[in-house]
Order: C-alpha cells, then structure tokens, then sequence
C-alpha cells in the first residue's frame, strides 16, 4: 500500500476469537512506529454463540470509533479439528 504525503497512518490489527478478541492500534509517523492503544474484546462464555458475537462486533465497532483507524488487518482464520466451531467466524 503507497501512501504519498502522509504525515502518520494508523493501523488496526485484530486477532478474532469466538470468546476473545484481540487488538492493537499502531501509529506509523516519520519519526518511527508508536503503540497506540492494544486489549481484549471478551463475549461471555456462558451467553449464546449469538450473543457472543454480537457483544465481540459492538466491542470491535466502539475501538474503531474510539481508535479512528486508517487500515484494518485482520489475522487469517485458523481452525483446528478439535475445535470445528472457531471456523464459524
């Protein structure tokens, strides 16, 4: 990705899972990379699968609005045998 004339840029990468989600916001500047903000986004083991991935979207939705990424990267899935269901994200 070419980015011409840009004083910073600012990246969000998320590792996705069904009970934890996790984060980190980088900021790249001229003067080098810089930690922005990094944490979990949880559903509760208990709720529904449904529920669950709501409460990991509402929570995904409030660090972009918080955070105001220019870029998004999402870890690529990986989904065990043992564990069928993670493929369901």
């Amino acid at each position: 990705m070419a980015v011409a004339n840009v004083d910073s840029i600012r990246i969000l990468g998320i590792d996705p899972g069904l009970n934890t989600t996790g984060y980190g916001v980088v900021e790249l500047t001229r003067r080098g990379p810089r930690l922005v903000e990094a944490g979990v986004v949880r559903g509760k083991s208990r709720e529904s699968m449904t529920a669950r991935i709501e409460q990991i979207y509402t929570g995904v939705c409030d660090v972009i609005e918080a955070t105001q990424p220019s870029v998004l990267a999402l870890e690529e899935l990986y989904s065990h045998y043992e564990r069928p269901r993670t493929a369901i994200l």
